[in-house]
């Protein structure tokens, strides 16, 4: 007995030695868990959010041996970041973001053969910054006077190019040539569909040009994208002959012009005519070159062009030539004689029909990076009305990138990767030159945008007043990157500087002046592909806008710089707006003069008798009503004469 009982303490021993000396079963990691994240709203595109990932063994217990990165993935394929940090202790806590908005999304995590996912959850648009965006039916042409095939497509995107539904978009006929009635659009006013998309239809006026339709966001950047549409001339239904009548010397020649007209008198592109004489005087050639006979007379509507089914007719009367009278001899068909040297003539004149402006659109470039802007020039009179004869040339300075001439007024600038420019358009019209330009600014700023603090209303014309400007992200945050120079647009078309300097850190403090009244201005800011639209306000006082006035060498700030604003704005009220000639400055002046000097010695004289008067009571105090009486008549009457003085201006002014 006493040996069954040592064996089985013997046996007690080594078991329990052996149980304190066999290691365990190692843990592996067999699953991943997600803490509750996607539970609660909605997350917003691009917004960074909370995300707790557990690692957990086969028992499901946290794996606290697990310290190591795992991968992100996501079903919209742009989470960041897509690998986390090590983990502590089986626990990885940080930050995610989606950027492509989509429901039932879905975020995998994965270590080695070990995956798993979250709860399914929804993304939504960041709504909080909107833009447009093109989608179809630009740089359309079609006859006069029709529908376009294709409608104008706009989708609203946030930064991230997620669509945005339900949003009112505005679109409008912002630009037509001189004269064009009829043009319409089918939607002016309408709001985005499930795709974020907008649509209208341009029903083209009739005359032959380029109209340009913009569309906006009725909230939101202010900022508008345009629809540019072509119309060309519809059939030809007529043909006129120029001149109707023509004087030829006998024995001479003369050229004829024909043009085609389609039922709005639009010019078509040169018919296929045939020319002929049906009443003598003379032959003419396939081209319209008419040669004189010998007799002398009027020939009635003996010039014919015609096509197969339109025709008109012209007048030549022939007379004797220089130094010869009677009838003069004619035989075979005479070679053309050489023209006179032409002599130089002074430049025309401003009036209609004459070169006098050359307008461009748009005004300003903000664009990103491998944009294609088309760009349109359109040379006016001092009236405004459309010039013939003109031609354009584009150029580019800076890092905008490269223009190509697309036709007589339009061309395509193929943005570059980065940077500040301008497009000069140049117009040529004989011996008149006029140029525009055209300040842009290229970059990758989608994702970042320009904040412009509130403007005070009113303002004053010629006034400076304080922008501020701040570079931002989507999350609001300073963009300190970008130290480079922006360029300032206004609805006026006068904000004076129109290109700035940075002070520090991407902000801008600006004094700026804008020369134009006007109750409802917005300014614009561009740089690196930023953009930023201030808040509306008033600009208050005179002058109003005076057409033109850029092709008198007073575009952009007007006469002064900013600290000459006010005298410029009042110079140029007064040089400009008012009919002032010699005669009339020399009115002005006589008016100041009278008023000034009138003023100045009456002031001067009362002083004097006011003085003598106080100091005559205080030696003879005995006198005082009777000099008191007095003192008061002689303030009187140059009280009087000072009002004579304020008269006389009123009455030399007229």
């Amino acid at each position: 007995m006493r040996y069954l009982k040592c064996f089985i303490s013997l046996t007690i021993l080594v078991l329990v030695f052996l149980g304190k000396t066999t290691p365990a079963s190692a843990q592996t990691l067999t699953s991943f868990t997600f803490d509750n994240f996607a539970s609660g709203s909605n997350k917003t595109a691009g917004l960074p959010f909370n995300l707790t990932i557990t690692a957990r063994d086969e028992n499901g217990d946290v794996l606290t041996t697990f310290t190591e990165t795992t991968n992100l993935t996501d079903t919209t394929g742009t989470i960041y970041p897509t690998q986390t940090q090590n983990f502590t202790a089986g626990i990885w806590s940080g930050q995610a973001a989606i950027s492509e908005a989509q429901s039932n999304v879905v975020i995998t995590v994965s270590s080695g053969s070990v995956d798993d996912n979250s709860a399914s959850f929804i993304v939504d648009p960041d709504s909080r910054i909107k833009f447009l965006a093109v989608i179809a039916g630009n740089n359309q042409t079609g006859q006069v006077y029709t529908q376009l095939s294709t409608a104008f497509q706009v989708r609203s995107i946030d930064p991230y190019g997620n669509p945005l539904t339900n949003l009112g978009v505005n679109f409008a006929i912002t630009s037509a040539p001189p004269n064009a009635t009829g043009q319409s659009l089918t939607n002016y006013s309408t709001t985005t569909n499930s795709s974020g998309n907008a649509t209208t239809l341009l029903t083209l006026g009739r005359k032959t040009g380029t109209y340009i339709v913009s569309a906006a966001l009725t909230t939101g950047v202010a900022t508008s994208v345009p629809f540019f549409a072509t119309a060309t001339a519809g059939p030809l239904i007529s043909l006129g002959l120029s001149p109707a009548v023509a004087v030829v010397p006998a024995g001479g020649y003369f050229p004829f012009t024909v043009i085609g007209y389609d039922s709005f008198n639009n010019q078509t592109s040169d018919p296929s005519v045939t020319w002929s004489v049906q009443n003598g005087g003379g032959t003419i050639d396939s081209i319209g070159v008419f040669y004189a006979g010998s007799t002398l007379g009027t020939y009635m509507n003996t010039v014919k062009v015609q096509t197969t089914t339109i025709g008109t007719t012209a007048t030549v009367a022939i007379v004797s030539a220089a130094g010869e009278s009677g009838t003069a001899t004619y035989s075979g068909v005479p070679q053309p004689t050489p023209l006179p040297t032409l002599t130089p003539v002074p430049t025309p004149t401003m009036g209609p029909g004459v070169l006098y402006d050359v307008q461009v659109d748009p005004s300003v470039i903000s664009a990103l990076t491998n944009a294609r802007i088309p760009i349109i020039a359109e040379g006016v009179d001092i009236f405004g009305n459309q010039v013939t004869g003109v031609s354009y040339t584009f150029q580019t300075t800076g890092d905008l990138g490269t223009i190509v001439q697309t036709g007589p007024t339009t061309a395509i600038l193929q943005t570059g990767p980065s940077g500040l420019g301008t497009v000069t358009v140049t117009a040529q019209q004989g011996a008149i030159i006029r140029t525009a330009n055209i300040a842009g600014s290229i970059g990758n700023g989608l994702n970042r945008r320009l904040v412009i603090e509130d403007i005070p209303s009113p303002q004053k014309v010629g006034v400076p007043f304080t922008i501020s400007i701040a570079a931002k992200d989507t999350q609001n945050n300073f963009v300190t990157d970008y130290d480079g120079p922006i360029v300032l647009a206004d609805t006026t078309a006068t904000i004076n500087p129109s290109v700035v300097q940075p002070n520090q850190n991407g902000i801008w403090y600006i004094q700026a002046v804008i020369n134009l009244a006007n109750p409802e201005v917005t300014i614009t800011a561009a740089g690196d592909g930023m953009v930023g639209v201030s808040n509306i306000f008033a600009v208050e006082g005179e002058p109003a806008q005076i057409p033109g006035l850029a092709a008198l060498g007073y575009g952009g700030g007007g006469l002064g710089t900013v600290l000459g604003a006010s005298i410029s704005a009042l110079l140029e009220k007064m040089l400009l707006t008012e009919d002032i000639n010699r005669y009339g400055l020399f009115r002005y002046l006589g008016a100041g003069f009278a008023a000034g000097l009138g003023i100045l010695g009456a002031s001067i004289g009362g002083g004097l008798m006011v003085a003598r008067g106080l100091e005559a009571i205080g030696r003879n105090p005995y006198a005082k009503s009777r000099l008191q009486l007095n003192l008061y008549a002689s303030v009187a009457a140059f009280v009087f004469a000072a009002t004579l003085a304020v008269v006389a201006c009123y009455l030399i002014l007229g």
